[in-house]
């Protein structure tokens, strides 16, 4: 499953995905990154040009952070009322991740700051939070991903 973040046209990282693909893809797209953190099956890759933080257990991402750029874009709100947004949301991360809507739980909604925290079953025992932030220009961005047990 595609539960990740675009960096380039051609470059996803996603969830579950394995470290040396992903250092390996870096590097075939010179794409720099630095290692801040490495020990004990953990691994911490920080993508400076675009902001992107990887948090690696097992040789296997975990945990994305991402800063607001086009990369986590998902939507600009308008004049729309909180249930409409929050049915947007819905819509635009099912499209991004090739998911049913009704795959797509939410968690938690924050009807002032549109702030959320939606939920995507990932396999067995796991789900992929996806914690979503209001930004500059009234755009929702997605602000990180994480595998959690269930």
């Amino acid at each position: 499953m595609g539960i990740g973040l675009n960096i380039l046209d051609n470059l996803r990282i996603s969830i579950g995905e394995e470290t040396a693909e992903i250092i390996n893809a870096l590097k075939r797209n010179s794409i720099g990154y630095s290692i801040p953190y490495q020990g004990q099956g953990h691994m911490i890759i920080f993508i400076e040009t675009y902001g992107v933080e990887l948090n690696t257990v097992k040789d296997q991402v975990v945990f994305i952070k991402s800063s607001n750029s086009k990369l986590n874009y998902i939507m600009k709100i308008g004049m729309n009322t909180p249930a409409l947004v929050l049915a947007e949301i819905r819509e635009k991360l099912a499209k991004n991740f090739n998911l049913p809507i009704s795959k797509i739980r939410i968690d938690r909604f924050e009807s002032t700051s549109f702030n959320s925290i939606m939920s995507i079953p990932y396999d067995e025992g796991h789900k992929v939070k996806i914690s979503l932030v209001l930004g500059l220009n009234n755009g929702i961005y997605i602000e990180t991903m994480q595998l959690v047990n269930t």
